[in-house]
């Protein structure tokens, strides 16, 4: 059924990813100006860059970088890096057999799939 084959292969790309979030992703935000002080001196943050990109509606708008600082971070309680690592490794070996049956007639490939002349 291809349907299911979508629906559990989505589940699955989204569990694997869940393992490997990384917790200090920078992230850029669009606020209103009067909500920069507040973001600018929060002690959890490290600001990167801020810039006012645009006035909508009379009021300004700020686009701005910020991460937050090394010593606030904590481990999503999700992730496991160790396994992802080993799965992802393992299935890229599997890859790279399927690659060497198929020989020069590989086309494509991708981390789970593989499209060859036949």
């Amino acid at each position: 059924d291809p349907a299911m084959r979508l629906v559990c292969k989505l589940c699955n790309n989204s569990g694997w990813g869940k393992l490997c979030e990384v917790p200090h992703h920078t992230k850029n935000e669009y606020i209103k100006a009067e909500d920069f002080h507040a973001l600018a001196t929060d002690p959890r943050i490290e600001m990167l860059s801020a810039q006012i990109v645009d006035l909508f509606d009379g009021e300004e708008t700020m686009r701005v970088r910020h991460r937050p600082k090394q010593e606030t971070i904590r481990a999503n309680r999700y992730s496991a890096v160790h396994h992802s690592v080993l799965v992802t490794a393992y299935a890229r070996v599997l890859l790279y057999e399927i690659v060497e049956k198929v020989g020069t007639g590989a086309g494509y490939m991708d981390t789970d799939s593989v499209m060859f002349e036949m």
